[in-house]
């Protein structure tokens, strides 16, 4: 639910909540008034009766009062009474409430009680007259309640939806900060400047980052190559045990795999700089050329491959990264297969789907695609080959998915939706 729309609930509900409580007290000032007023107009009846009798010894008639009826009444020795009662209604035929008067008054040696009543209002139909009335102003009010705040909607928070969208678009470490539209209204001027402020540091700490790990990947292939060279040779001294040799194999093999790191490291780096220029790239030629270059690996696990690739389908990409990304998969298919395993091969204008036979992930299929998340068995993986293939297919604004179904592994790039 939209800020506003609670905002105008909120509001809605303070304002029904206040024409209750309006509605009661107009209610209760209303009958009050009413009251008074009947009890008023009484006595003034009384005082007309009275002067009538003293200057004509006798009572007027019923048409001698503009309201109300009067009646005279056995005398009970009862002095002047007001009370309330219910009185028949001819008129409306039912019983209704009515306020009445009972005072004495003399013809000649006479006494005589007098009664002068006048009708009230019912409580019900003032009550259903009220609420009536407050239903009515209350919908009109929901009604501008809502019609203004759309319209204000629209306007007053046009900025802060702007913003939002920036946010949205946003892409990290992208080299574009983020840069909001001018507006006059204060707190949403001080949330454009902060999280313009909030851009320039992420940007400036990636950056650090970024120069960080291109210049140790740089840094360190020295140092690497020169402890392969070195193991290298001294794997050829004959003079070594067994034991002596197979710890510098060791050695050797772990400085190659921390290359091979550092290697995609620098790959990762060079990606988020935009080094790679983009251009038309025939991916079922590339696909068929990495297919050949990995042949010998096909022919040394003995594995089944099921191919159906269109000609001609061609990708906006940088070349080399496209190269990068075939090469990983196809890579990942032939080191986590069974002997005799199955990878099937498909590539139309729309996708490309790799699947390959193997055992179950042995963590969750949602870190598949994060970095140094790997199959520990595998020694010779790196951790970061479906992390480089996830990178360039985000560079591509392209999509992948992964799925396990009936023991075979299934990557699918989706190049246009």
């Amino acid at each position: 639910m939209r800020l506003i729309t609670k905002t105008m609930l909120f509001y809605i509900a303070v304002t029904l909540l206040l024409f209750a409580a309006g509605g009661f007290i107009f209610y209760n000032n209303l009958k009050n008034l009413v009251d008074e007023e009947v009890t008023e107009s009484l006595f003034i009846s009384k005082d007309r009766i009275v002067k009538y009798v003293k200057a004509n010894d006798s009572l007027p008639s019923e048409q001698f009062l503009f309201r109300g009826k009067y009646s005279i009444v056995a005398n009970n020795g009862k002095k002047e009474l007001l009370r309330d009662t219910l009185l028949y209604d001819e008129s409306e035929d039912e019983y209704l409430p009515y306020r009445l008067l009972q005072f004495p008054v003399k013809m000649g040696t006479i006494d005589k009680t007098v009664q002068v009543s006048l009708p009230l209002f019912e409580d019900d139909d003032l009550v259903e007259t009220i609420w009536s009335i407050l239903i009515i102003i209350s919908l009109a009010l929901i009604i501008v309640f809502l019609v203004s705040g759309n319209i204000l909607s629209r306007r007053l928070w046009e900025p802060f939806f702007k913003t939002l969208r920036l946010i949205g678009n946003y892409q990290g470490a992208s080299g574009t900060l983020l840069k909001s539209s001018k507006t006059g209204t204060k707190e949403f001027a001080q949330l454009n400047d902060a999280i313009e402020k909030m851009s320039e540091k992420i940007e400036a700490n990636f950056n650090q980052l970024r120069s960080f790990t291109e210049n140790a990947s740089h840094e360190l292939q020295t140092p690497l190559a020169a402890i392969r060279l070195e193991t290298e040779q001294l794997m050829q001294n004959p003079d070594f045990s067994k034991t002596a040799l197979e710890s510098l194999h060791n050695v050797n093999q772990s400085a190659t795999r921390l290359g091979k790191i550092l290697e995609s490291l620098l790959l990762l780096a060079k990606i988020g700089n935009n080094q790679f220029l983009v251009s038309e790239v025939d991916i079922s030629q590339l696909l068929m050329e990495k297919m050949d270059a990995f042949s010998d690996r096909i022919q040394f696990k003995r594995l089944n491959i099921e191919k159906n690739i269109e000609q001609g389908v061609i990708v906006k990409s940088s070349p080399e990264l496209a190269s990068i990304a075939l090469s990983n998969l196809l890579l990942n298919a032939l080191r986590h297969n069974n002997q005799e395993g199955i990878i099937r091969i498909f590539l139309t204008r729309d996708f490309l789907k790799i699947e390959n036979s193997g055992d179950p992930l042995p963590f969750a299929s949602d870190q598949l695609f994060e970095r140094f998340v790997r199959n520990i068995r595998k020694k010779e993986s790196t951790g970061l080959g479906l992390a480089l293939v996830k990178e360039i297919v985000n560079k591509n604004n392209w999509k992948i998915r992964y799925s396990f179904n009936d023991g075979m592994h299934i990557f699918t790039i989706v190049f246009q939706e």
